[in-house]
């Protein structure tokens, strides 16, 4: 892959030689001026094709976690639009007359109806409508529950993927199919604003799907109330795996995101904690290090524990913002493929340039054929 400035030094010199190349093929039909005027507009379609590249910053998606506050059927304006009353407009007469059909915006329902769930993130989300203007009240959101946890998917500019190196995370260098195999997938938002927070990547399992459901519940509630305060989505990892499963997980799992505390714990078989550690993107390291220090330093192993620990370490989390990291994408490293699409995009633009130079039909005003400019010479002589 290369970088930016590469990149830039080929489309330059893409540029430079490109209508020089045509200059050859058509000596009697392009000038010096026009090759000139050719290197400015190759120049501009490299530049503008350089941007768009550019521009394409990659993102990631994190969760926010909060509370359902309220939900509400809210009266909003229709949005079902056609076109009515069409009439057609003439003018002129003759040879000159044209008509235009101009017509007005009708609208199928004087309103419509929004169902809609507000949360403490000062955000809302509305509910599906099973009917087009929303009258019947939807199934799922007479499931809506005030003060039940809500979760909602973010997606942010993330600067880390413009650099091979990354100081959270890795690229894992060769596929693990043992750990493959326990690795869950990065929790996603479902049913509109679910999502999950504990898991189990053990080969031997300890806990049953019922217990991790409830571990699962009560830290979205935890999370409802850190959510808005700390800005953090804590995710808890319980593992029989060894400190390097954490690893290749984190790499797969690409750093976790921004406002991640991903915490792994493994618990002996006499329900003794073996080890505890955390990825979290956190400025203070001490949230770190305490939570790591406090869990070790439990006699055994205990899920209220876990929960008085995290509730009184949560306080120190700080977030690290994005744009600390935006200097990176000086450092974006571009693919085979973007480089060829690039230079294909330039070179297209440049041959269509020369092209159109030489059968005098882009700037018929500033060139003329090679037989006119020498039967002009002829005649002055």
């Amino acid at each position: 892959m290369l970088t930016v400035y590469w990149v830039i030094i080929g489309l330059t010199l893409l540029a430079m030689v490109t209508p020089w190349l045509l200059k050859a093929i058509f000596p009697h039909k392009i000038c010096f001026k026009e090759v000139a005027l050719s290197m400015v507009v190759s120049l501009v379609i490299g530049g503008i094709s350089f941007l768009v590249f550019v521009s394409t910053t990659p993102h990631s998606i994190e969760i926010w976690n909060g509370l359902v506050t309220d939900k509400k059927q809210v009266r909003v304006s229709c949005s079902h639009s056609y076109q009515c009353h069409c009439v057609n407009v003439c003018t002129g007469s003759g040879n000159t007359r044209s008509c235009t059909r101009v017509c007005q915006t009708c609208y199928r329902h004087t309103h419509d109806y929004d169902w809609r769930v507000f949360t403490n993130l000062d955000h809302y989300t509305n509910i599906s409508r099973v009917d087009s203007q929303g009258r019947r009240t939807p199934p799922r959101w007479d499931k809506v529950i005030v003060g039940e946890p809500f979760s909602k998917e973010n997606r942010y500019p993330d600067y880390l993927k413009a650099s091979d190196a990354s100081i959270f995370y890795t690229n894992n260098t060769e596929s693990n199919e043992e750990y493959d195999r326990l690795i869950p997938e990065y929790p996603r938002v479902y049913d509109v604003y679910r999502s999950n927070h504990v898991f189990e990547a053990s080969a031997n399992r300890r806990f049953s799907d019922a217990e991790i459901k409830d571990m699962n519940d009560h830290l979205k509630t935890l999370l409802g109330e850190w959510g808005p305060k700390y800005q953090i989505n804590m995710i808890l990892v319980f593992t029989d795996q060894s400190r390097e499963f954490m690893s290749y997980m984190v790499n797969e799992w690409e750093g976790g995101r921004k406002n991640d505390a991903i915490i792994f714990i493994n618990v002996a078989d006499d329900n003794t904690v073996n080890w505890v550690d955390l990825q979290s993107w956190t400025k203070n390291e001490f949230f770190n290090s305490i939570i790591r220090a406090e869990i070790l330093a439990l006699d055994e192993f205990g899920i209220d524990s876990i929960w008085d620990i995290l509730s009184s370490k949560v306080k120190y989390f700080e977030r690290i913002e994005m744009e600390e990291f935006s200097y990176l994408l000086s450092e974006r490293k571009y693919h085979w493929w973007q480089i060829l699409l690039m230079l294909f995009f330039q070179l297209a633009g440049n041959i269509t340039i020369g092209v159109l130079i030489a059968r005098n039909k882009l700037f018929g005003g500033l060139t003329n054929s090679y037989s006119s400019r020498r039967m002009s010479r002829l005649y002055r002589r």
